[in-house]
């Protein structure tokens, strides 16, 4: 079935149809369909290497203002323990604890423990390599 278009645009006789109304297709239309439908999914391009999985979880890690923070503090004041970082901070003690966890997960900072309390500091060898990643990135 065929029909001789006077409107502006292709489709635009779609408008005035209700949704149970039986809608003609053209073939050209049906074509598009048809197409769509049995287009295979896009194929990933590149596979992640580990040092990129590496440099996203450092990126994610330093995405968040407080944890960037938190690394400028240790940057400045090297060697800190939860307490003065909490201080610095206007987040409850356990909020910056989980902060710290993450920074430790990407291997931003080292943390060893002193008695009761934590000593951070950043780690220099992996905040070098994050350096030249990026700079080879970009």
């Amino acid at each position: 079935m065929s029909f001789t278009l006077s409107h502006t645009t292709k489709y635009d006789w779609l408008r005035g149809y209700r949704p149970w109304t039986i809608i003609p297709l053209d073939t050209i239309l049906l074509y598009r369909i048809i197409t769509i439908m049995n287009e295979k999914p896009a194929e990933a391009i590149d596979t992640l290497t580990a040092e990129d999985e590496r440099l996203i979880r450092m990126m994610k890690a330093l995405g968040n203002p407080i944890r960037m923070q938190i690394m400028r503090y240790l940057a400045a004041n090297p060697q800190c323990i939860t307490g003065d970082i909490v201080a610095f901070t206007p987040l409850a003690q356990a909020t910056v604890s989980q902060h710290l966890k993450v920074l430790r997960g990407a291997r931003l900072i080292c943390g060893t423990a002193e008695g009761p309390a934590m000593c951070y500091c950043i780690d220099d060898e992996t905040v070098a390599w994050l350096k030249t990643r990026i700079q080879l990135a970009f």
